[in-house]
């Protein structure tokens, strides 16, 4: 999957060829989420060609003001990403020119400006007092241009985890779509009960180590009882309901794919999926990660290198590190593995190795 970014947050131009996984690495505010961003962002409307149910784009870009997109507030730049393959492409560029303009694959996304965005439009920006959306009736003439759909995902528990913890402790808040996982996770308790391979997993995972065990009740919330005895949420180790969060999206947009024939155009943006997450639950989280590669693609952002090295054990993973440049901007080169064999370069070296020396195990930079 060939992706290239231009303008976007710190972004000033780059370019990759992703495999069907890949991760990210490098310091942190390298900009790696940034990359996440754009690839979520080109490929955002395509969701409504399968449900109506609404989801806010800025959360997903987090920021709901559209100036903040442009690197360094720059608008006479035009934001450029383009997403594809040689089956399909998803082309956005945002410029303004006699006012905001988006273009989706070369067409023209129908949006109007509002004083206040009617309630049954979709809300996309805000500039200038005026809030930016589109009305659901101008979509279909849209979609139809596009061709072949395309879904993405940004899985980032962190980003969602308020509403992610308060879906799963106190059941389903939006029931669409019914087969995939929200990003923000209000639909978990749908979702989960199409996937109780999740719970067994984890289930087993945990009678490992404890004696403590998840159940999804029938409305939809997760309980997790400690020798029998159901434990109060707040007592409840974030590690439980992000492995849950992770796995359950993994395994819904397999679901999701076969259910729509979009084998090869899903993709799956995992931000920082292992983080506080119990050690004993990676190799867990590499099998599903390892399944969904099957059907579709995988980006994810980590810092860690002991989920690196279960990854490249298993699977054939592209390395790419996401750095800073001498302008500030981000950059990425893809890492040269067979350099990294010949020099005995592990995943934790390259985690603490100044970005010059990381340059030099690279094949290209952009």
């Amino acid at each position: 999957m060939e992706v290239s970014i231009s303008h976007y947050k710190s972004i000033e131009k780059v370019q990759m060829k992703l495999g069907k996984v890949t991760v990210l690495l490098g310091p942190p505010a390298a900009g790696k989420s940034n990359v996440l961003e754009a690839i979520a962002l080109a490929t955002y409307l395509d969701r409504y060609a399968f449900y109506v149910d609404r989801e806010p784009l800025s959360r997903l870009v987090r920021t709901d003001d559209v100036s903040d997109l442009f690197t360094f507030y720059d608008l006479t730049k035009t934001v450029e990403i383009s997403v594809g393959t040689g089956e399909w492409r998803r082309s956005l560029r945002i410029y303004f020119q006699q006012g905001l303009r988006l273009e989706l694959n070369d067409t023209e996304v129908p949006f109007a400006r509002y004083f206040k965005l009617p309630d049954r439009s979709l809300y996309l920006f805000s500039y200038g007092a005026r809030e930016y959306g589109i009305d659901p009736d101008r979509f279909s003439k849209l979609l139809e241009v596009l061709g072949e759909k395309v879904v993405a995902r940004l899985y980032g528990f962190d980003r969602f985890k308020d509403d992610v913890i308060n879906s799963m402790v106190n059941g389903v808040k939006v029931e669409a779509p019914q087969g995939l996982l929200r990003e923000d996770g209000k639909n978990f308790g749908v979702v989960a009960m199409k996937q109780p391979e999740v719970i067994r997993d984890v289930n087993a995972e945990l009678a490992e180590l404890s004696r403590v065990e998840v159940k999804l009740l029938g409305d939809g919330r997760v309980v997790v009882f400690d020798n029998d005895v159901a434990m109060k949420s707040s007592a409840i180790s974030d590690s439980v309901f992000r492995i849950l969060y992770n796995l359950v999206g993994l395994s819904s947009a397999i679901f999701f794919t076969k259910l729509h024939g979009l084998e090869g155009r899903t993709v799956v943006l995992l931000e920082e999926p292992e983080g506080q997450l119990f050690p004993q639950f990676f190799n867990l989280l590499v099998k599903y990660i390892a399944k969904f590669s099957e059907v579709g693609y995988v980006v994810i952002t980590t810092h860690n290198p002991i989920l690196v090295s279960l990854l490249r054990d298993r699977l054939d993973v592209t390395l790419y590190y996401v750095y800073r440049g001498d302008g500030g901007l981000t950059e990425v080169a893809e890492l040269d593995k067979d350099k990294l064999a010949e020099e005995l370069v592990t995943s934790a070296d390259i985690l603490f190795m100044k970005p010059r020396e990381v340059l030099r195990l690279c094949r290209r930079a952009s």
